[in-house]
């Protein structure tokens, strides 16, 4: 396994790991307004360059965990 930078031609799986990673919050709450379920996938493409997105990949290439992140002003967000 090893953390690589994501680039766009990640976006497809990324967004299918969000999607997956977010609904036990949904569960959780009793409620689908988790704002990472109503991102739509275009959204996410358009968005993507706005953040710094690490993934984790298997021995595969295969996108096991996802991070993303942004710094305005000194703070990580």
């Amino acid at each position: 396994m090893k953390i690589i930078i994501a680039d766009t031609n990640d976006v497809t799986e990324l967004y299918a790991l969000q999607l997956i990673a977010f609904e036990s919050e949904a569960e959780m709450i009793g409620s689908r307004c988790v704002p990472a379920l109503l991102e739509s996938e275009e959204h996410f493409r358009q968005d993507f360059d706005n953040w710094i997105t690490l993934k984790l990949t298997d021995d595969f290439g295969k996108v096991a965990a996802a991070i993303r992140y942004r710094e305005t002003c000194g703070i990580i967000e």
